[in-house]
Formats: C-alpha cells, structure tokens, sequence
C-alpha cells in the first residue's frame, strides 16, 4: 500500500470524499493537515494526528 493512498483512505475515515490525494501542509504543533479533492475538484482539509492514525492503522490494516 502507498502512503498517498493510506492517507486518503484515512481521511475518508474522518467523513472527507479524499478522491485524490494533493499534499500534507506542515503545521507548528503535533497536527499537519492533510489536502485532498473530492470528486468535483474542491480541496478538502483534514487535521492528521499521527497518533491516532497510528491506532486507524493498526485496527483496520491486515497484519501482512
């Protein structure tokens, strides 16, 4: 699995469409934002906490 892909699919996790992937925005604190499309072409914003993401892997990623 790719990175731009687990990415959008943990955006769409957070309610976001995350049709494309567009880039990770580095923020000053523990949070980066996370910039995909939806399917009209909109950007959509979605906070990335790495911690939790960590946790959104491990219970829905198969072990291989």
């Amino acid at each position: 699995m790719n990175g731009r892909r687990l990415f959008r699919e943990y955006a769409q996790s957070k309610g976001k469409e995350a049709k494309e992937f567009v880039e990770v925005k580095d923020d000053w604190y523990n949070q980066d934002t996370l910039v995909t499309k939806d399917n009209k072409g909109d950007l959509e914003e979605t906070s990335i906490n790495y911690k939790q993401m960590l946790h959104w892997i491990i219970k829905t990623k198969p072990n291989g």
